[in-house]
């Protein structure tokens, strides 16, 4: 049985031609087909399956197109809404806005009753399909979009007055430094005046010694320098010396006498949470004006990183003021200082601008809305903080020096072809259309979130539908929202699914979309995404997510699950959680192309778990590339997912600690038989997993990066990344090449990891990362490959907690192949960064581990240093020549012919 949808067609008609013909023809709404197909089920009369044709179109929907229970077909008679041959129906969210005026030079104007009435709002305008750039000062680069059109937040500030009366005498000047191990330092008195140091080396106090060439070395170092007291700095209340922050104890000496100390013992903290607390203490009787004084300070850092790393400043004030504020730590900030030269404009309505920022350490983004601006003390007022930031997460995402953030929608702005700012307090929308005018292209706004609804109840779900062969285009962001939540399912979703059964998703193009393209929520079974194109994503391109909250007890708004440490401490918490999470389970994702999403969300990756039961659930010869997180993303969650012959290539281009394929709190739970097993990651080529943040300090060591290192890229990421207790997991056969700090990192509390046949080929700073700590058992590495050039570049880089047994955590590691290319030796090391600071673990105090002292140990015995003999490298061919002594180990050639797209087999190869 066929009915027909057509431009032409009339909802009066029958609906059972194709074309309209004398009183009768297609019908002209989907809407009208499936209140037809709805009838005939109520009917009894659906005998056989149905197929609705949608002919060559543009749609515009007012309102999402509903499929409920009732809608559903069955195995014998499925519903299958699809393409007229031939042809491609749009389905658009948008709204056509005509009667444009001029305004000024070529902006034109429309004015928006709906919009001035509060009705309707948008943060996207199409210009003949294409998504327009929202006026915004810095400008787009286009030699350089995602790194160079970005500002720098200078520092947060208290919304109270409290600094007004600062002033400051930057000591930012560059230190002599000189490394103490023997700590001779004191006795030989380091800190006295005259003690020549001419010969010492330099070194920033703005950056941990660690990034400054001495990322080998823990212990005691010593920091010298002059400066010359002004004679009329010394007229307000207070006098303090302030510290930003010293990595770990310090004690300070102004001309030669001590007279301050910061350490474990002064302030009853433990010394390793120190690292970033600022102090500051009253200078006034050790400083006389017009005189020049020498500063020393002893720097004692036995583990992770070390040195002063923060300002080092004199300060005047008339109140007290914390150090956090002076150096610009505002918990919850909600104003913030920018930097010198930026904005050439008075904004005449900032009230109408928003902030664009990744904040914290750049794991997310947010819109807020601009409350004021105070041009003259370069200060933006923000209308609430960083909404994905509730108690544990706070640190990591509030505003931070250095984040990138950008201002939009100010009309001053508006001085570029293809650039719009909409004013709703005239419901005015100002626009610079990008060629022609405004009477020869369509202009469209996007007026609904969702185009498709397809949701069931637990007891009546929606089945055996099909849709084929349409484009979707042009939803609202919804992003954020009041209940925005880092990684929680948070923006808005073309094609929403719930409670849904047996039913496809099949070659469908998902384009400039404004939240996430397709989204099943909650409980959803046997499901098929296949063949679809997602580009251009406000948001994620597919989720599978659920939205629980209270179960971290650490961290009640997250809808996480507990940590690891939880999860393995308190045990009454797993059944609570495993019967609260929702069922996503026996579906196949497969052979679909996502890229370039994440337009306004940067959590946002290509697939992503959240929050959910997957259980048996197939990932599948997808090719995702260009999304700024993650390529397929697993969090919080239980079940089996197997991620197999999937390419993954240019991803986490805008966010860092992040991977190409990412687990973080994926359990498994022994008395649940579809949640016992954990994740298959197996046959997947991973390349060029960039990473990048923004923030006060690098912490990772890694190439320079954009705009004077201040936008850190590559930085921070990995091809599979374990984040926080992976269980289970078995990883076959894949090839993880040119990542930026490994092919694959393992964290702490990893229980019964197999990591076999696979080819790890030149990640910048070691193929293999272990960060281990807590109850972490049975990890096994075996018959794999590990090829590197950078001489620099570690085989593994190892950092284990202080109670780690190494023979339980490691139960074996053999049969590989090491090949250094540039004649490097095999080594391994343990080496100062973020992980290790999370993760609690220490560096390795040696780091000349090489392979004869991990044989020693009882490691790599059977294993071989020798050319793999890829067949072409440099092109990307990793394919074994016959005679590879890789092959000899036991090594399985891997059929890189089958991995990713398979190109020209529709949904009949899936």
């Amino acid at each position: 049985m066929n009915f027909f949808v057509s431009k032409d067609g009339n909802d009066q008609w029958s609906g059972t031609l194709d074309s309209p013909a004398a009183a009768d023809g297609p019908f002209a709404s989907l809407e009208r087909s499936r209140d037809t197909i709805r009838k005939l089920k109520l009917e009894g009369k659906l005998n056989q399956p149905v197929e609705v044709q949608v002919r060559e179109g543009t749609y515009y929907l007012a309102e999402p197109l509903q499929f409920w229970g009732a809608d559903s077909g069955t195995e014998q008679c499925p519903i299958t809404y699809t393409a007229y041959p031939g042809e491609t129906p749009v389905l658009s969210g948008g709204r056509r806005i005509s009667e444009w005026q001029p305004y000024k030079d070529k902006i034109v104007c429309a004015g928006l009753p709906e919009v001035r009435a509060g009705r309707w709002w948008f943060r996207q305008l199409f210009f003949n399909g294409r998504r327009m750039i929202r006026s915004r000062r810095p400008k787009v680069d286009p030699k350089d979009p995602l790194y160079g059109g970005w500002t720098f937040i200078e520092a947060p500030v208290p919304e109270t007055n409290e600094l007004d009366s600062v002033k400051k005498i930057d000591l930012d000047r560059t230190w002599r430094f000189k490394t103490d191990p023997q700590k001779a330092g004191a006795t030989e008195k380091w800190f006295a005046p005259d003690t020549p140091d001419g010969d010492w080396p330099q070194l920033s106090t703005g950056q941990v010694w660690d990034m400054q060439g001495y990322k080998d070395y823990h212990g005691t170092a010593w920091y010298r320098t002059r400066f010359k007291m002004p004679g009329d700095f010394d007229t307000q209340r207070h006098l303090w010396l302030l510290f930003g922050a010293v990595s770990k104890e310090a004690h300070v000496y102004i001309d030669g006498r001590k007279v301050f100390e910061r350490t474990g013992a002064t302030t009853g903290m433990d010394p390793n949470a120190l690292w970033d607390k600022p102090f500051k203490f009253d200078a006034r009787p050790l400083l006389q004006p017009g005189h020049e004084h020498s500063i020393a300070v002893r720097v004692d850092s036995e583990a992770y990183i070390g040195g002063i790393w923060r300002s080092v400043s004199l300060v005047s004030t008339e109140s007290d003021v914390l150090p956090e504020s002076l150096i610009g730590i505002v918990e919850n900030a909600v104003a913030f200082r920018y930097e010198k030269n930026v904005f050439p404009h008075r904004w005449a309505k900032p009230g109408q601008a928003e902030v664009f920022v990744l904040p914290g350490k750049s794991w997310i983004s947010d819109i807020i809305p601009v409350k004021d601006v105070d041009f003259d003390r370069r200060t933006i007022h923000l209308t609430r903080p960083v909404g994905p930031t509730r108690n544990t997460l706070t640190p990591c995402n509030a505003l931070t020096i250095g984040n990138r953030f950008y201002v939009e929608n100010n009309l001053e702005d508006l001085d570029r072809p293809g650039e719009w700012c909409l004013d709703t307090d005239t419901g005015t929308v100002y626009f610079w259309p990008p060629e022609g005018d405004v009477e020869t292209g369509e202009i469209t706004a996007p007026a609904i979130v969702r185009l498709i609804e397809m949701i069931g109840t637990q007891d009546e779900p929606v089945r055996h539908i099909t849709l084929r062969g349409f484009t979707l285009t042009q939803t609202q962001a919804q992003f954020p929202t009041p209940e925005t939540y880092y990684k929680k399912p948070n923006a808005g979703q073309t094609l929403y699914m719930e409670n849904t059964q047996d039913c496809a998703v099949d070659d469908n193009l998902f384009d400039s979309v404004g939240g996430d393209a397709i989204r099943l929520q909650n409980n959803n079974a046997r499901n098929r995404i296949a063949g679809n194109e997602i580009k251009d994503a406000g948001a994620y391109g597919i989720f599978l997510g659920g939205m629980q909250h209270g179960f971290c007890r650490s961290d009640t708004s997250s809808g996480d699950l507990p940590s690891p440490t939880a999860w393995h401490r308190d045990f009454e918490d797993r059944d609570v959680a495993v019967k609260a999470w929702p069922r996503s389970k026996n579906h196949l994702i497969h052979n679909n192309h996502i890229h370039h999403v994440g337009i306004f969300e940067k959590h946002a990756c290509g697939i992503a778990f959240f929050g959910i039961s997957a259980a048996d659930v197939v990932v599948s010869h997808n090719l995702i590339h260009h999304t700024p997180r993650f390529g397929i993303g697993l969090m919080s969650g239980f079940g089996r997912v197997t991620i197999e012959h999937n390419e993954i290539h240019h991803v986490s281009l805008e966010t860092c600690d992040t991977g190409g394929i990412c687990a973080n709190r994926w359990y498994t739970y022994e008395n649940d038989p579809d949640l016992r097993r954990g994740n298959i990651i197996r046959f997947n080529y991973i390349r060029d997993v960039i990473g990048c943040g923004a923030y006060e300090m690098r912490l990772e060591p890694d190439s320079t990066g954009k705009r004077d290192d201040r936008i850190f890229t590559p930085y921070y990421s990995w091809a599979i990344y374990f984040d926080n207790g992976p269980m289970d997991v078995h990883v076959y056969g894949n090839i993880c090449a040119r990542n930026t700090l490994g092919g694959i990192m393992i964290s702490h509390y990893a229980q019964d990891i197999t990591v076999e046949n696979n080819i790890f080929v030149d990640s910048g700073q070691s193929q293999v990362y272990l960060a281990l700590a807590g109850d972490t058992a049975n990890v096994r590495f075996r018959k794999n490959i590990f090829s590197f050039t950078r001489p620099e570049a570690d085989f593994m880089r190892m950092n284990l907690g202080l109670d780690v047994d190494l023979a339980r955590v490691i139960t074996e590691f053999d049969k590989n192949l090491f090949f250094p290319e540039a004649g490097g030796e095999v080594t391994f090391s343990g080496l100062p960064g973020e992980a290790v600071m999370r993760t609690e673990t220490a560096t390795q105090e040696d780091r000349g581990h090489t392979l004869e002292s991990w044989r020693e140990i009882g490691y790599d015995r059977h294993s071989v240093v020798a050319d793999p003999l890829f067949m072409d490298p440099a092109n990307d061919n990793y394919d074994l020549a016959p005679d590879s002594p890789a092959l000899e180990l036991g090594f399985e050639p891997i059929d890189t012919g089958k991995i990713g797209l398979i190109r020209g087999g529709g949904t009949a190869s899936k």
